[in-house]
């Protein structure tokens, strides 16, 4: 199977992301290549993409995305991808997979403190941007659906997944659906 995809990776999010991995060091303030890196240089596309989604998804802090000090949108990814796969061919709003995930996972419901005094931020709006605006749009798994500023911020976001999708990833029914 030969997989394109282009990343959407912003370069303040990539430099961290790739620093995780043995692929690029830093010295100073400047990035190069390990050894490693050369020969990553010379394997397939498909194969860098799994690596870096490994990368992103076991060993990245999210919270480097946002400041936020919550595992929303990173806890229970994979059940989001799981999410997308069952419910992803329509078109819905980011709101309905966050509150899927929130009702999933019961302990992520706590409002998170801001940086500014007497605020906090809603989980689900940490979600959405964790996972819905950056993880999955980055790496191509969504297609998103213009919508107003409004809309954004009330989780109104539309997505269904990409095309692409379906080639990445397969879902098996649990053991107990094949009887």
């Amino acid at each position: 199977m030969s997989v394109s995809i282009t990343l959407y990776f912003s370069l303040e999010t990539l430099s961290p992301c790739l620093l995780v991995g043995s692929d690029v060091k830093k010295r100073g303030n400047a990035l190069s290549l390990t050894q490693a890196g050369q020969k990553s240089l010379s394997k397939r596309r498909e194969v860098r993409f799994w690596e870096l989604l490994d990368i992103f998804t076991t060993r990245f802090n999210w919270g480097y995305l946002d400041l936020a000090d919550t595992q929303a949108g990173y806890f229970g990814w994979a059940y989001s991808l799981y999410l997308l796969h069952r419910y992803g061919a329509q078109h819905r709003k980011a709101s309905f997979y966050a509150s899927k995930v929130m009702q999933a996972f019961p302990n992520l419901q706590q409002p998170i403190p801001s940086e500014h005094p007497g605020f906090t931020l809603a989980p689900e709006r940490v979600y959405q941007w964790r996972f819905i605006e950056k993880f999955a749009a980055w790496f191509g798994l969504i297609e998103l659906e213009q919508a107003s500023i409004g809309a954004i911020h009330e989780g109104g976001i539309l997505l269904r997944k990409s095309p692409i999708f379906g080639q990445l990833f397969q879902f098996d029914a649990p053991e107990s659906c094949h009887s």
